[in-house]
C-alpha cells in the first residue's frame, strides 16, 4: 500500500473532526498539543476579524452622519430606493433579481412628519419617504424627463392610436341613410346593404335590407320585401300592403352598430354600389374582402 499525500507531508494518519470536538473548548484538559494550537490560531483568527468589522461600521457610520443628505423643494423630481423584500416564511424575494431598486420619477408636494417627503408618483398615488432614500432626479435639457411615465388613454383613444390615420372613416349614420355592414368572410356573402329604419339609445341599428336574387356583390340592389307566405322578393315598391320590409333587427343573426359599418350616406348609381365604395369596402380589414382591379 502507498502513502496518502497528507502522510507524506506531516509524517502521520489524517484525523476526524470528531476527535478535535473537545480540544475546541478546553484544549488545557487534551493533551495533544496540535489541538491547543488549533485552538488558539482559531481564536486569533476571529479577533482579527471582529476589529476589521468594528473598524468598517464605524467608518460607515461617520461617513454617514458627516454627508448632509441635499434639500428638496415642492415641486422637485426625485428617485426613490424599493429594496428587496424576502417573505419570512419561505425566505424568497418579492421583487425579481435583475428588476430596478429605484423607482419612476416622483414629485415631491408636501413636507412629511419626521423630516420625510409626500411625493406622489405618475399614477396619482402618494408615498412618504426618508430623505436617505430619495436622490434628485433631473431634466433633459429639452425640459423631457428621462424616464416618462406611460400614458394613460380610454378604450377608444387607444382603438383610434392602433387604426390607420390614412383609413376613411365613414360619417355618423343617421335615419335615411344607406349603409354597408360586414356580414362574413366569405367573398359571396362578405357584405350587405341596407337603408337606416330606426336607431336605439345604445347606437344599434335597424335596416331594410337591400339586395337582388342572385346574391351578386357586382350587381343591382333593391329592397327586400317579405311576403306573407314568408318568401320574400326585391322591387323599389312593395306590390301590396301585406307585403313587409325585412328588417335586419328580426332577420339578421348579430347586431349592427356604427363601427361596423364601412361606409354611410352614399348612393346607388343605377342601382348598383359605387366603385368608390366597393373601394373602402376592401380597404376595410373588418370584412375580408377584396376587390379586384379588374373588377
Amino acid at each position: 500500500m502507498g502513502l496518502s499525500p497528507f502522510q507524506i507531508l506531516y509524517n502521520r494518519d489524517p484525523r476526524l473532526p470528531s476527535q478535535l470536538t473537545s480540544a475546541w473548548n478546553t484544549p488545557q484538559s487534551f493533551g495533544d498539543p496540535d489541538a491547543a494550537e488549533l485552538h488558539d490560531v482559531a481564536g486569533a483568527i476571529h479577533d482579527i476579524v471582529s476589529r476589521a468589522h468594528d473598524s468598517y461600521v464605524y467608518k460607515r457610520i461617520s461617513q454617514r452622519s458627516s454627508t448632509k443628505a441635499p434639500e428638496y423643494s415642492l415641486g422637485d423630481f426625485c428617485l426613490n430606493y424599493s429594496p428587496k423584500t424576502e417573505i419570512v416564511a419561505k425566505g424568497v424575494s418579492q421583487k425579481p433579481k435583475l428588476r430596478d431598486r429605484w423607482s419612476h420619477p416622483r414629485m415631491i408636494i408636501a413636507k412629511g412628519r419626521r423630516n420625510t417627503y409626500v411625493v406622489r408618483d405618475a399614477n396619482g398615488k402618494f408615498f412618504q419617504v426618508r430623505p436617505d432614500l430619495m436622490v434628485p432626479y433631473h431634466f433633459y435639457w429639452d425640459g423631457k424627463p428621462s424616464i416618462g411615465s406611460r400614458p394613460r388613454h380610454s378604450a377608444a383613444e387607444r382603438r383610434a392610436l392602433a387604426s390607420d390615420p390614412s383609413a376613411y372613416v365613414p360619417p355618423i349614420a343617421s335615419v335615411g341613410d344607406l349603409v354597408v355592414f360586414p356580414m362574413s368572410l366569405d367573398d359571396d356573402d362578405a357584405f350587405g346593404v341596407g337603408r337606416v329604419v330606426t336607431m336605439d339609445a345604445r347606437g344599434r341599428l335597424n335596416l331594410h335590407w337591400y339586395g337582388n336574387k342572385t346574391d351578386n356583390l357586382f350587381g343591382t340592389y333593391d329592397p327586400l320585401w317579405m311576403k306573407p307566405d314568408r318568401t320574400w322578393y326585391c322591387a323599389a315598391t312593395r306590390r301590396s300592403h301585406t307585403h313587409t320590409p325585412v328588417l335586419t333587427g328580426e332577420y339578421f343573426g348579430g347586431e349592427i352598430a356604427q363601427p361596423d359599418l364601412a361606409d354611410v350616406g352614399f348612393s346607388l348609381q343605377n342601382r348598383r354600389l359605387p366603385r368608390e365604395v366597393l373601394k373602402r369596402i376592401s380597404d376595410n380589414p373588418r370584412y375580408g374582402w377584396c376587390l379586384e382591379d379588374n373588377q
